[in-house]
């Protein structure tokens, strides 16, 4: 075997050992200090994430039971139609005081 026949075997074998050491120190990495610290930072933000998403949903909830523009139209309509009978028993009310009072004199 030749020198030049021989360096793309080595190559090769460098570089399925470089791929065994990565592939090792990957595994390793999740027990490592720094590692914990990130995986806890990484599951408090995750908790405040599901809360606000909580409080998101609930928001959510309330708008859908606010009245919409054509609830608010409807309603005042309804107040102007009540509107006009009060006034209408008010009128009524006077002519019968009126009578009332006709009456009485």
């Amino acid at each position: 075997m030749t020198l030049s026949q021989s360096i793309p075997i080595a190559c090769a074998v460098i570089s399925a050992l470089c791929a065994v050491f990565v592939a090792w120190r990957a595994s390793r990495w999740r027990e490592s200090d720094e590692a914990q610290k990130l995986i806890a930072r990484v599951g408090a933000v995750e908790g405040r994430m599901t809360k606000a998403e909580g409080r998101l949903d609930g928001i959510d909830e309330k708008f859908d039971d606010l009245p919409t523009e054509a609830d608010i139209a409807r309603l005042e309509g309804e107040i102007g139609t009540v509107k006009e009978l009060c006034r209408a028993a008010a009128a009524g009310v006077a002519r019968i005081e009126t009578f009332m009072m006709q009456r009485t004199s």
